[in-house]
């Protein structure tokens, strides 16, 4: 089972206001201060075992997800992606549920599977990561 630490370098995302006034900074830095902000809880659950890892992350990208849809974004390239984000937020979640059950009844038939939709999640959501920090770093 990977467990990624998906956030890192999202922190280098803060971006510097050098355009001028306009909304694309505040809304970068709010989806930025989001994932930042269960960037600690993220780190905790990669140093725990088994379903203990997976129920502190899961926590935090629940959080995550719900944090982001309470935002309220205007720029669509920034709109796009975090809609993008809360959507894989919620799936490596959801995949989370999953394989905490699976870990706690001992169904090792299932983990495999269950692994598997969880890095794909977690792909998505480091991907979802990229894309914010590549549109908020250009000018």
């Amino acid at each position: 089972m990977s467990s990624k630490i998906w956030f890192a370098g999202l922190s280098l995302a803060a971006v510097v206001a050098t355009t001028g006034c306009n909304k694309k900074v505040p809304e970068c830095n709010a989806v930025v201060d989001v994932v930042n902000g269960v960037g600690a809880k993220i780190k905790a659950g990669e140093k725990a075992q088994g379903a203990d890892a997976q129920q502190v992350m899961q926590e935090a990208e629940e959080k995550a997800a719900a944090d982001i849809g309470k935002l309220d974004l205007t720029v669509p390239e920034v709109k796009k992606i975090a809609a993008d984000l809360k959507k894989n937020l919620e799936a490596s979640s959801g995949a989370s549920k999953k394989l905490m059950a699976a870990l706690k009844a001992a169904d090792a038939a299932q983990m495999d599977p269950l692994s598997k939709e969880l890095d794909t999640a977690r792909d998505g959501v480091s991907k979802n990561i990229e894309e914010l920090n590549k549109f908020c770093q250009g000018n």
